[in-house]
């Protein structure tokens, strides 16, 4: 059926006004707005100047990393443990959540100093897909890691720095044990 000819422009005009209307809230070309980046409403990395209320005071580690028996040092105000694996020593703060921060390698860099923030190291309730920043040093570490598997009592990382190609890889972290794979130590 033919629209008569007054009704003909008004169809087109509100054809594609609507059209216009799809595309607006589809984005047309924009890119996607993204809240901050996080798991469970986290900033990662870490915002500076860093919170000592943000963290506990006796970091003690969570069911995927425990670090009981660590001994403690200071950074920025915040009490860290001494995480000793692989001839390494990392810094790892610890939130009321759980969550476990990577806070800087002994003899490499610290959180805080020459624009170094602390990324989530471990997560206290990961979930296969999460995705987050475990450290970002400029011009020496961008680490990220993404769930791969939780379940069976393990939570498995793909790792990966686009500064360091040779920390590309999988880390397996057992309950009550930490990381098991690649070996730890």
């Amino acid at each position: 059926m033919r629209l008569p000819l007054p009704d003909r422009p008004l169809l087109l005009l509100g054809t594609g006004l609507l059209l216009l209307a799809v595309a607006a809230r589809c984005g047309a070309g924009e890119p996607p707005t993204i809240g901050p980046g996080g798991v469970d409403g986290l900033v990662i990395p870490a915002s500076l100047p860093l919170d000592p209320a943000d963290y506990v005071t006796r970091p003690d580690g969570n069911r995927y990393l425990p670090l009981p028996d660590a001994r403690l040092a200071d950074v920025e105000g915040i009490a860290v443990a001494r995480w000793e694996h692989g001839g390494v020593v990392d810094l790892v703060a610890e939130d009321a959540a759980g969550d476990l921060w990577w806070f800087g390698r002994e003899g490499e860099w610290v959180a805080g100093e020459d624009g170094a923030r602390p990324g989530l190291l471990v997560p206290a309730r990961p979930r296969r897909g999460d995705g987050f920043q475990r450290a970002l040093v400029p011009g020496l570490v961008d680490q990220s890691a993404t769930v791969a598997a939780v379940g069976d009592g393990t939570l498995t990382l793909d790792v990966a720095d686009p500064l360091d190609p040779a920390v590309a890889g999988r880390e397996i972290y057992e309950v009550d044990r930490g990381l098991v794979s690649p070996a730890d130590g």
